[in-house]
């Protein structure tokens, strides 16, 4: 599998910007490889005080994705905890809407709902929920790895752009609304800092979102890398791709 570290031009964000993505393609056949497939995605969205190359450098993402036939999209969001802001950038218009579209015209990535994923830790895992609550039609699936930002205040957030809403507002909005809703699955450390606050958010939705399907795991571990790494083949598994058992056993 190859992989390419990207610099775009963002129009919303009216700056350059990278974004490293992971590209398939056979490694046994080149005769596999067909210039009319359309491949699925998964966007990933890092932690605060990371960037585009956090993932590639420091998960085994390109170990299990290489056997796959996905493209994983991995952009920048700096420490916009990936929302739109009235004074700063418009994050979540640019990954919701720019990238998805520049991607799909750069590479032969499809657009269908079902074959499109999204996932991030910490800061990335709450980017993670507020994307897919505000756009369930774009994604199918979601991985939430100790999500970060997490508040029940019933009412608008500070510092996310004036009508921005809390995520059990925004969640209980899109449960009554009766829309087709991405399915969830949230995994974190016993030894998190945050990890009750997790688990409170998690609650609210099992006892006020009937219509939003999520799974929940913890385990022993922390906030980090040597966490999130255990987590990746139960993403993939989840987002229903084939691992080699053996593989996944040596995490």
């Amino acid at each position: 599998m190859a992989y390419a570290h990207l610099t775009i031009r963002s129009t919303v964000l009216k700056m350059d910007v990278k974004v490293t993505v992971i590209i398939p393609e056979s490694r046994k056949d080149y005769h596999l490889d067909s210039i009319d497939k359309k491949y699925k995605s998964i966007y990933i969205l890092h932690g605060g005080a990371e960037d585009n190359s956090t993932w590639l450098a420091m998960s085994n993402i390109y170990m299990f994705a290489r056997d796959l036939d996905t493209f994983v999209i991995m952009p920048s969001g700096y420490n916009t905890s990936w929302v739109d802001t009235d004074y700063g950038m418009k994050m979540q218009t640019y990954i919701s809407e720019e990238l998805p579209a520049k991607m799909e015209r750069l590479f032969p990535i499809s657009n269908k709902r079902e074959d499109r994923f999204i996932m991030g830790e910490s800061m990335g895992g709450y980017g993670t929920w507020y994307t897919s609550l505000l756009h369930p039609d774009r994604y199918c699936k979601a991985v939430v790895l100790s999500g970060s930002g997490y508040v029940l205040t019933g009412g608008p957030i500070g510092g996310t752009g004036s009508g921005a809403k809390s995520l059990d507002v925004l969640a209980k909005e899109r449960n009554d609304s009766g829309v087709d809703m991405p399915e969830y699955y949230c995994m974190c450390g016993n030894e998190d800092p945050r990890v009750e606050i997790r688990r409170e958010f998690e609650q609210f939705i099992r006892d006020n979102c009937p219509n939003i399907k999520m799974k929940t795991e913890y385990w022993p571990g922390k906030h980090d890398f040597f966490f999130w790494n255990q987590a990746v083949p139960k993403a993939l598994d989840f987002f229903g791709f084939e691992l080699d058992p053996e593989r996944v056993s040596q995490i």
